[in-house]
């Protein structure tokens, strides 16, 4: 299923698939660069609580879904998750709560924190997109202060 589309969670118990989204998603950046700092763990008082809406983040991680319908968009999700959310519905629906097989973790776009890295720019893992907008010298220069090489 192509990211960005509709997924059907009808008849889906929404905190089953709250959590079953919650493992496929990596905590967020925060977590990952401070030293210290734990991510959350899983709530299910606040579980119950959360589904009635938009999620943006939930107990440190990116779900960026609104549960409360039948249906959800699945493009935030799937941006930044290492699962589809229609593979967890799939695999919700054959009977199983596990998650289908986790691929191994792609490396964490620097710029944007999508975990759709793929190349690198300035040494440091890149998605397409931010190689596409960053990829240019001067325009690194000057978001990010990098510096210009010359020619």
């Amino acid at each position: 299923m192509a990211a960005g589309s509709t997924v059907d969670i009808t008849g889906l118990d929404k905190i089953e698939l709250l959590r079953a989204m919650w493992e496929a998603s990596q905590p967020a950046a925060f977590f990952t660069f401070a030293h210290g700092v734990p991510a959350p763990a899983w709530d299910d008082k606040e579980a119950e609580e959360v589904i009635k809406r938009y999620i943006d983040y939930f107990q440190g991680r990116p779900i960026k879904a609104n549960l409360s319908a039948d249906s959800v968009d699945s493009y935030l999700f799937d941006r930044d998750s290492r699962v589809p959310l229609a593979q967890i519905v799939a695999s919700m629906r054959e009977g199983g709560k596990q998650l289908p097989v986790m691929p191994p973790a792609t490396p964490m776009c620097f710029y944007c924190q999508c975990y759709q890295s793929s190349t690198t720019l300035n040494g440091r893992p890149a998605c397409e997109s931010c190689n596409s907008m960053f990829g240019n010298d001067a325009v690194m220069a000057q978001v990010f202060g990098a510096p210009v090489s010359e020619s």
